[in-house]
Order: structure tokens, then sequence, then C-alpha cells
């Protein structure tokens, strides 16, 4: 997985349930680094556990309806593919 991420072409968010007991603190701290992810495209999920939209399906349709509002940072020479398709883990 180390490899899968350090090797990204893209934007990456990291959408993760906030009562989940995969995603402790440690790996969370490893996702960011490994990531090289700013603190803006980390989002978490209050309630939700591993399965987000099986634990908190409305809530996780309205977190991820927000998240292209926060793409108007790109730079105008990206491409539609950069701005339409960031990845979510």
């Amino acid at each position: 997985m180390h490899d899968a991420f350090t090797k990204l072409d893209c934007k990456l968010d990291y959408v993760y349930g906030q009562a989940s007991q995969l995603v402790t603190q440690e790996v969370l701290e490893y996702m960011t680094y490994v990531g090289n992810l700013d603190e803006t495209y980390i989002h978490s999920l209050p309630g939700a556990m591993h399965h987000l939209f099986l634990d908190m399906p409305e809530e996780f349709i309205f977190l991820i309806k927000r998240l292209p509002v926060s793409y108007t940072h790109l730079r105008a020479h990206e491409t539609p593919e950069h701005r339409g398709f960031r990845r979510l883990l």
C-alpha cells in the first residue's frame, strides 16, 4: 500500500469513519504522511465506522457531494480529468 500512495499522480481526499476501529490515529498519521495530504483533504464522518455508506448513508452522500467544492483551488491549466475525478479511499 505504501508504494501505491507514494506514486499517486492525482489529488486525493481521504474519507474515513470517525468511529472506525481500523483507522486509528497512527493509521491516519501514516496515510497523511504517505499521501502527502493537507488536513483540508482529510474528512471524517462522525458516528460512522468502517463501512461509511452502510453506517450512515445519508450523511456519507452529503459529505461526498461537498467534496467538489474544494476543487476550486486547482489551477486553471489542469485538465477536467484532474478536477472531476479525485480518488477517494
